[in-house]
Parts: structure tokens; C-alpha cells; sequence
């Protein structure tokens, strides 16, 4: 149960920006300022699937019992915990596609590598000590950096217009 929100939100990345990155190719053609805008709506459109998942927290253990009993009560920190990482990759979407459709995927590739290795090593401190909460809190420090991470690439790469396809 501890890792269940992780595999949905990688499920509905894949979707999002396998729907958005064909539309981002197509305005990047357009202009770049057409390109800045679709990146935004993209942004709000998670930002408000995000404030939904941020609702569920106050119905987690209702949601657990639900969907997989109450057995599985003692995971309601950790889902919670998770939910949180869920709202970081979904904030990462909208950026990350707008960088890879710009033709930066090496630089995307390089933030996915080193918060993957974050959450790792993260892992073997924290899981011992905290347990499953550990390894949720590892998560969201990963994707945490993710964002944080992908946000900068895009405002020094798209923002200041410096793009190896020659925006």
C-alpha cells in the first residue's frame, strides 16, 4: 500500500505529457510567447487537480478503509505523505514537458537521475529509522528537488530564450 499513490501519479504523468507534448511541439513553432502561455494553462490545470488530491487528506482514512480495508489503517501518515509527493510530480509536469518539447530532454533526464538517486539514498537513512513514513518523506524530498530543479531549468532555458532548436 505504501508505494500505491507513486505508480497512479507516474500512470497520469505519462498521460498528461504524452497529451501535452505534441501540443507543445506544435506551438513551439509558433512563437515563443505561445509556447510560455501553453506551459501555464498546462500549470493551472494541475494546480487544481493538485488542491483535489490535497482534499483527499481530509478523507484518507475513510479512503483507505475503502479501497483496501482497515487493516491498513497505521499507512494514513504515510498516504498522506505521499499525497504531498503526488502534488510535486504533478507540479514538475507542466515544465519538464515544455523543456523536453524545446528539446532539453538531456537536462530533464539529469534532474529524474539525481532526485532517483536522492530518494535512494534518502531510503537507507530514513526507512530505517521512521519506516514507512521514512521512505514517503523520501519521496517527497526527491520530488521536492524534482520541481525545484525543473522549475529553475525552465526559467533559465525557455525564459531567457536559449534553446538548442533556436526558439
Amino acid at each position: 500500500f505504501n508505494t500505491l499513490p507513486h505508480p497512479m501519479s507516474t500512470g497520469f504523468s505519462i498521460f498528461l505529457a504524452n497529451a501535452a507534448l505534441p501540443r507543445y511541439a506544435a506551438t513551439l513553432k509558433e512563437g515563443l510567447d505561445k509556447f510560455k502561455v501553453n506551459t501555464y494553462q498546462f500549470l493551472r490545470v494541475v494546480i487544481l487537480i493538485s488542491a483535489a488530491l490535497l482534499i483527499l487528506v481530509l478523507f484518507s482514512k475513510k479512503l483507505i478503509i475503502f479501497a483496501v480495508g482497515s487493516e491498513y489503517l497505521a499507512a494514513d501518515r504515510s498516504f498522506k505523505i505521499l499525497l504531498l509527493g503526488v502534488v510535486f510530480v504533478l507540479l514538475n509536469l507542466p515544465f519538464s514537458t515544455a523543456l523536453i518539447a524545446a528539446g532539453w530532454e538531456k537536462a530533464v533526464l539529469k534532474q529524474a537521475i539525481a532526485s532517483a538517486l536522492l530518494n535512494v539514498g534518502l531510503n537507507f537513512y530514513l526507512i530505517p529509522k521512521w519506516g514507512m513514513e521514512g521512505a514517503s518523506l523520501s519521496f517527497v524530498y526527491a520530488e521536492a528537488l524534482a520541481v525545484i530543479w525543473v522549475v529553475w531549468l525552465y526559467r533559465k532555458k525557455i525564459t531567457a530564450n536559449i534553446s538548442p532548436l533556436k526558439i
